[in-house]
């Protein structure tokens, strides 16, 4: 955060241009433009030299650029780059960065930046980005890697401010001369600059003497003495206050100088960390806020603007104290009543974290107990799992009472935030942690109260995304659908969980009953987390069972609708769905482009199945691009991803996609090194076994797996022999979506054998299949090699129809 007297010299650089007739920093300014083909420009320096003010100035002059004020929490990996990613959507729309981090330990964030930047190198024109108090960083892990990917930047210039040299890390030569430093002795005033700004008041040559010592140049310090000058001429210094001391007492001055509507309005919001012209109205009654607000803005100095926040006002560090003192003062009903008042409009507003922070001054602690449980079940209800999360920082770092983090539905909130998001063995510690003596049988037979209930249908989340449900447990749960503690949206969840389970067990009818129960209640209770994951179901549900059209049309209508949360994870799970369908069946580019977009929101509150859909298109589309090592830094990253969330699906379908990758690009020893890592031989055995405890997706995925590994090898035999049993497999056991992906594999294999006449034959029989759903570009994306076989079958002219011609020259082959 700014320091409270880094906004002195011209706050109101974002005001009318009536207000900009305080020392402009022009020949900073004009070196910070001179400098603008560098990739780096900083400003460090110590508080108060001003940094904050000459980049508002500088923001001014290029309305374009990008502004970030940096908090604490963005010392976070993915704080940050949600952060960044949210100021850049603002400000360029057509810009959506790609953030790749989420909870599952440290992620470096090259991977964030390198999709950040193939973004970037998009665009005609370049960006500049403004990041105010870098320092908050210092310290986190992956900083240096974010200075040098600023260093080393492509169609983007960094302005950044912060305290210290060791921001820039140890940077080598070369990073170095891609920056332009700007420190003290550029910001701090010149003696002539001093005595131009005290010379109108030369009859207070001691105070100015004194300022002059006490500075040494240092901006904040020269522009509060001047400001206090210009308004009280009479005001007295005594020799024995510190330094400390005399600013403190010129910020007291400053503020008893006010009108009494602006001394009310600073006293009376000074428990607000920010607030705005309607919030401020709405907790202070019978002033003109617009007015009062313009008032405190005139001094310069007592109030702060965040340009990128709602809430775009705030009192800086030491106003913000002595501001406090004075509403401690007020009797506690006061202080109540105000509180009271700014959690009301906070809620409204939708700025609850904000609206936890108010509550927190309140004189009674049940009011922010009961302010915080109502938020917990908001965020959950609407998916906001950013908010969820936040909250739970607040509450680990103290910044909350930590009694509240004891207590069982906050215990209970953070259990769901892990199962929804992903993070199965978190969550599954926690909830043993909550049952206690209890088994998952009492609660899934029996549950006494609706927090028992609450369990069971965690229990059943996890269980399902872990593949580890029993058959008994899932009659256990269709049961308990109906029983008396399963409150509404309860039974919302668990409806959608048991369609979930359903559709992986292949009983594609079971399944719709259940999603559409699910999807019914949801929009009866307006629980757009439910209704996201839901409708992601089974539009998934439509498209695994061969019912393409009608599953793309399913999605157009959920993505089209007006949602009024469409940041949060709902509303995210139908979006990955959708850029899944966009990227198969329409247009690679889009498709990835979404994912991408969708990677800058939500990616770390996807549950295990959305996030797989999420990513595939974006791993696919950088191999295709020819950028391997960024897919094999993608894939490790979701490799690990997937290993910590302990679901078997998604180990299967990512070591799916790095076998796939393996093969395309014949890294032979990387085949024999995957087989080893997930003892291949072992899983495809469990697979062939019949019955088989694995669900099908698992199954086909790790089949497939040992198809290319054999392929790699060049053991055709052995690889057309497993295609055999998988089409077999599928037919009983599989979705009718996969039978031509398949079958291509099969003509493929038959091709590599030499078996051209056969093979050629069962391309044309798929063409054919394919013709009511469309031949599209997801036909042939599971099947790496396949364009060998269709160019050369088009070459020999053994397509046997020309719309079938037509569609493959459309997508790319021959």
């Amino acid at each position: 955060m700014p320091s409270f007297l880094s906004t002195v010299q011209d706050a109101t650089w974002f005001a009318d241009a009536d207000h900009r007739h305080l020392v402009p920093r022009t020949r900073q300014l004009q070196q910070l433009e001179s400098y603008k083909h560098l990739p780096v420009r900083a400003l460090i320096a110590p508080n108060g030299s001003g940094k904050t003010t000459l980049l508002q100035q500088y923001h001014h002059q290029h309305p374009d650029s990008v502004w970030v004020s940096l908090q604490p929490e963005d010392r976070d990996a993915c704080h940050f780059f949600t952060h960044l990613n949210r100021a850049i959507e603002q400000q360029q729309p057509s810009v959506t960065g790609a953030i790749l981090c989420n909870e599952f330990g440290e992620q470096a964030p090259l991977l964030c930046l390198d999709l950040f930047q193939h973004q970037l190198d998009r665009r005609e024109s370049g960006l500049c980005i403004l990041l105010d108090d870098m320092q908050v960083l210092e310290g986190a892990p992956w900083l240096p890697e974010f200075v040098a990917f600023m260093g080393q930047s492509r169609n983007i210039n960094w302005i950044i401010s912060g305290q210290s040299h060791s921001l820039l890390g140890n940077a080598d030569s070369q990073h170095r001369a891609n920056a332009f430093v700007m420190t003290h002795e550029d910001l701090y005033f010149t003696h002539q600059e001093i005595r131009v700004f005290l010379s109108k008041h030369a009859n207070h040559q001691e105070f100015n003497e004194r300022i002059m010592s006490i500075t040494a140049g240092w901006p904040a310090g020269v522009k509060l003495g001047q400001l206090c000058l210009s308004r009280f001429p009479s005001f007295i210094v005594h020799e024995e206050q510190t330094g400390r001391e005399l600013f403190f007492s010129m910020v007291d001055r400053l503020i008893d100088d006010l009108s009494p509507q602006a001394q009310k309005l600073l006293t009376q919001t000074a428990f607000l960390q920010r607030f705005n012209t309607d919030l401020g109205g709405y907790c202070v009654r019978g002033m003109n806020t617009e007015r009062v607000i313009e008032e405190l803005l005139e001094t310069r100095f007592l109030l702060s603007i965040n340009p990128e926040h709602p809430l775009r006002y705030h009192l800086p560090p030491m106003v913000s104290a002595r501001a406090m003192m004075r509403f401690r003062q007020l009797d506690t009903n006061s202080q109540d009543q105000l509180i009271g008042r700014a959690c009301t409009w906070l809620t409204q507003a939708n700025l609850r974290i904000d609206g936890c922070k108010a509550a927190h001054c309140y004189s009674q602690p049940n009011f922010l107990q009961e302010y915080f449980l109502k938020s917990l079940a908001f965020w959950l209800r609407v998916g906001d799992l950013q908010s969820l999360s936040e909250s739970f920082t607040l509450l680990d770092n103290g910044y909350l009472p930590q009694e509240l983090a004891q207590q069982i539905p906050v215990r209970t909130a953070r259990c769901w935030l892990m199962a929804i998001s992903g993070r199965l063995k978190e969550a599954k510690s926690t909830l043993d942690a909550l049952l206690g003596t209890l088994t998952p049988n009492q609660v899934l037979t029996e549950p006494k109260n609706s927090t028992e209930a609450n369990y069971a249908v965690i229990y059943a989340l996890i269980q399902h995304q872990r593949s580890a449900l029993t058959a008994k447990e899932l009659s256990q749960l269709k049961l308990l659908i109906k029983h008396p503690q399963m409150y509404t949206s309860l039974r919302t969840s668990l409806n959608c969980i048991i369609g979930e389970i359903e559709l992986n067990r292949r009983h594609t009818g079971h399944a719709a009953d259940y999603l559409l129960q699910s999807t019914s209640l949801a929009n009866q209770l307006h629980y757009e987390c439910v209704l996201g994951v839901s409708s992601q179901a089974e539009i998934r549900q439509r498209y695994l069972s061969g019912e393409t059209e009608l599953a793309m049309q399913l999605s157009e209508t959920f993505n089209s609708r007006h949602d009024p949360f469409p940041d949060h994870v709902g509303n995210a799970m139908g979006k990955a769905v959708y850029a899944y369908l966009v990227y198969r069946q329409k247009n690679k580019l889009q498709g990835y482009e979404q994912s991408l977009a969708l990677m800058g929101k939500a990616s770390p509150w996807l549950h295990t199945d959305a996030q797989f859909l999420a990513y595939q298109p974006l791993i696919r589309y950088t191999i295709e691009q020819g950028d391997t090592e960024l897919a094999t830094a993608l894939l490790q990253h979701l490799q690990a991803v997937a290993n910590l969330s302990d679901a078997p699906r998604f180990v299967a379908q990512i070591a799916l996609e790095r076998f796939r990758l393996a093969i395309i690009d014949n890294q032979q020893a990387e085949l024999l090194k995957l087989a080893v890592e997930f003892d291949l031989a072992t899983r495809i055995s469990a697979c062939l076994a019949q019955p088989s405890r694995l669900d099908w997706v698992c199954r086909e995925s790790w089949l497939l797996c040992g198809i290319f590994y054999e392929l790699g090898k060049s053991d055709i035999h052995r690889a057309s022999e497993l295609t055999k049993q998988l089409l077999h497999l599928n037919v009983e056991f599989g979705y009718a979506s996969r039978h031509l992906p398949l079958s291509l594999l099969a003509a493929m294999l038959e091709f590599r054998l030499d078996l051209k006449t056969a093979a050629y034959v069962k391309l044309n029989d798929v063409l054919t299949q394919a013709e009511s759903e469309g031949i599209t570009h997801g036909l042939f994306d599971d099947v790496p090699g396949i364009e060998v076989m269709v160019n050369q079958a088009l070459a020999e002219n053994r397509i046997n129809h020309s719309e079938h011609i037509a569609s493959l020259l459309s997508l790319g082959f021959g």
